[in-house]
This record gives structure tokens, C-alpha cells and sequence, in this order.
């Protein structure tokens, strides 16, 4: 394989990698990206997570206090069915006191009209017998002991009347507090509930915008390696053909610079006896045979068929075999020698190009019949080639 053709395949090995560089470069910068998005994700993850906790507890808690709240409804219902039976009750044991009442001031005022005393001892006294007397003792002391007990029994009754009042009256006080705290806590946790559902509402939402960034950026980053296979793949097609067209021209370029080196060869050697005038079959005139430094910097010039140098190195490197020293732009190597026309050019003589046909100066070696030896051709490849090219030649036979 030649060096042109090494050359070819460096360039393209390089051009792959341009190709493909930007988009896997993008890749990298959309795989940053991605990778903070998936942290953020994550993040909002577990703070979503933590704020569902805090709603599920908020939620618990009213729960909680409803149930809290329905028993203690029921406990004021039963407090109030209590009440009720124990306000009935009390109008029933006040209506037997107030009765009690009007039998006792009877009783008291029939034992302050009346000796009772004496009654009593009276009763006793007619007694019949012993046994009669005692009969009618017990029937008295039965009399006096039930008015004490009766006495004693509206002191109770009364007492008890005001410790149920008191008990009731207190406990519906407790109970309307304990209502009103857990009405409070009822009102609080429903605002912090109403606080948390809003927040996780909002940490979902930045959860579901992040997930939706991180799939459009893994999209991007799939689309950009996607973008780079083909590139690669396309340009690998474009090399493959690149080469296969390479070899092509190069074995044909081969063949070319055989045939001119042995149209060369013969030329040079015919005009070691004499200058003479040859008509080339290729239209192309020589005015005079070459000199032997045109000889020597013509072969020196298809010595360097297939090295990698551009136009003035190669004409730096013929001149040197004539013992001319010199390197510079192409325009300079025409302080070198004199112009002759293309009719008079002969083998050796430097030929400038205002515009080698790339837009650029251009220098090359004249080998006869229209040919020239070019450096800096194709991927500054130094290649046999027609004379003829871009502004067109200017012909400079050195001194």
C-alpha cells in the first residue's frame, strides 16, 4: 500500500472521528444533564414520599379525632338522656318532699296544739293489760320513730337532689370544654391537611415536570447517538468508496508515471547530442533538447513520484539535484531562470501557475510532451499530470 493511499486512510480515520465527535460530545453533555435530572427526580422522590407520610399521619389524627368526636357526641347524648331522667327524678323527689313538708309542719304543729306527751302517756295508762300497753307503746315509739326517719330521710333526699345537680352541671361543663378542644383540633388538623395535600399536589407536579425533562433529555441523548451511528456509518460508506476510488486512481497514476518516465527517459536521452525540434503526438511543442541540468532536475523530479510534499518542496528538493539551493513561495522560484514559451519548454525547466486550480499559487517540474511533475496533488501527493492546468503554465528555464 503506498503512501498516498496510507494517507487517504489516516485522513478518513480522522474525519470519522469529526464526524462523529459533535454528536457523542452532545451525548455526553445531555447524559450530565440527565444524570441531574435523575437526581432531582430522586429528591422529589423522597420528598414526595415524606410529605404523603405527614398527610397520612395529618389524616390518622382527624380521623382519630372523629372518632373521638362521635364518642364523645354519644357520651353528651347519654349525659343529656341522664339529665333528663334525672330532672324527672328530682321533680318526683321534690314533689315527695314538698309532700313530706306539708306532713311534717302538721305534724309539728299538731305536737305543739297538743300535749303529745301527755297523749302519749295517756294512751299507754287505759291500756287493757300489760300486753295492751305494750302493744300500744311499740304502735307510739313506731309513730315517733317514723317522723324522725322521715325528718332524716328529707334531709337525704334534699342533699342528694343538689350533689346530682352539682354532678350533672359539671359534667356537662367538662363535656362541652372536651367538645369545644376537640372541635379546635378538628378545625386545626383539617387546615394542616388542607397545607399538606397542597404541598404533595406541588411536589407531584415537580416530580411529574422533572420525570417529563429527564425522558425529553434521554430522548435527545438516544436521537444523538442515533444521529452519530449513521454519520459514522455514512461516512464509512464514503471512505470505503473514497479508497476503493483511491486505489483506482492510484494504480492508474502508476501506470502514468511508467509510461511518462519512459517518455522522459527517451526524451533526455535524444538530447545529449543535439537541441532539435520535436512536435510531441500530444500537441505539445519543445523548443530545444534539455540541458544535463535539465535532465538532472527532471529525474530528480520523477525520483519523488508518490511522496507525501507539497509544490515547492518538491521543486526544492529537483533543484538541489542540480546544486540549486533554494526554498520559498512559488512565485520566487521564477527569480531562478528566465521565461520561454511553451514552445520552447524542455525537461527541467520549473513551470509557475498564478492559480495551480485550487485558488492558490502553484510551482511543478516540465518533463516534456505536456507533462509535469506536480507536488501537493490530491492530499499533497507528488503525481505525474498534464501541464496544462489551472491559469495555465508559465514556463521558467533556470540558469
Amino acid at each position: 500500500m503506498n503512501k498516498k493511499l496510507l494517507t487517504v486512510l489516516a485522513v478518513a480515520s480522522l474525519t470519522v472521528t469529526s464526524v462523529v465527535t459533535p454528536y457523542m460530545a452532545y451525548a455526553e453533555d445531555v447524559n450530565s444533564q440527565i444524570e441531574k435530572a435523575k437526581n432531582q427526580v430522586e429528591n422529589l422522590t423522597n420528598k414526595l414520599s415524606e410529605a404523603e407520610k405527614e398527610l397520612a399521619n395529618v389524616s390518622a389524627q382527624i380521623t382519630e379525632a372523629e372518632e373521638k368526636s362521635a364518642q364523645l357526641q354519644e357520651a353528651m347524648t347519654q349525659t343529656q338522656k341522664t339529665l333528663t331522667t334525672l330532672t324527672e327524678d328530682i321533680k318526683t323527689l321534690e314533689e315527695i318532699i314538698a309532700k313530706r313538708t306539708v306532713k311534717l309542719q302538721t305534724q309539728a304543729r299538731a305536737e305543739q296544739t297538743e300535749n303529745t306527751l301527755e297523749n302519749y302517756l295517756g294512751v299507754i295508762l287505759s291500756s287493757r293489760s300489760i300486753v295492751d300497753a305494750i302493744e300500744r307503746f311499740n304502735a307510739i315509739s313506731a309513730l315517733v320513730t317514723s317522723g324522725a326517719e322521715m325528718r332524716e330521710q328529707q334531709v337525704r333526699d334534699k342533699e342528694s337532689v343538689e350533689n346530682k345537680k352539682v354532678e350533672v352541671e359539671k359534667k356537662l361543663v367538662e363535656q362541652s370544654q372536651n367538645a369545644k378542644e376537640l372541635s379546635d383540633l378538628q378545625n386545626e388538623l383539617s387546615v394542616k391537611k388542607a397545607e399538606r395535600e397542597v404541598y404533595v399536589s406541588s411536589i407531584a407536579i415537580e416530580k411529574a415536570s422533572a420525570e417529563k425533562d429527564k425522558k425529553d433529555l434521554e430522548a435527545k441523548r438516544d436521537e444523538a447517538i442515533r444521529q452519530a451511528e449513521a454519520a459514522k456509518k455514512a461516512e464509512a460508506e464514503r471512505i470505503a468508496k473514497l479508497k476503493a476510488a483511491q486505489e483506482q486512481q492510484a494504480k492508474e497514476q502508476q501506470t502514468r508515471n511508467a509510461l511518462a518516465a519512459q517518455q522522459v527517459g527517451q526524451g533526455i536521452a535524444t538530447a545529449t547530442s543535439s537541441q532539435q525540434s520535436i512536435t510531441s503526438q500530444a500537441d505539445v511543442s519543445i523548443g530545444a533538447t534539455s540541458s544535463a541540468k535539465g535532465q538532472a532536475i527532471a529525474a530528480a523530479a520523477l525520483a519523488q513520484l508518490g511522496v507525501m510534499q507539497d509544490c515547492t518542496r518538491l521543486a526544492t528538493n529537483a533543484l538541489r539535484a542540480a546544486g540549486i539551493n533554494y526554498h520559498g513561495w512559488p512565485i520566487g522560484y521564477m527569480s531562478l531562470g528566465t521565461v520561454v514559451s511553451a514552445a520552447e519548454a524542455q525537461p527541467g525547466d520549473l513551470i509557475y501557475y498564478a492559480n495551480g486550480g485550487m485558488g492558490l499559487a502553484h510551482i511543478a517540474v516540465y518533463i516534456g510532451n505536456g507533462k509535469a511533475v506536480h507536488g501537493g496533488w490530491n492530499g499533497n501527493t507528488t503525481v505525474v499530470n498534464t501541464a496544462y492546468v489551472g491559469s495555465g503554465p508559465v514556463f521558467i528555464r533556470v540558469k
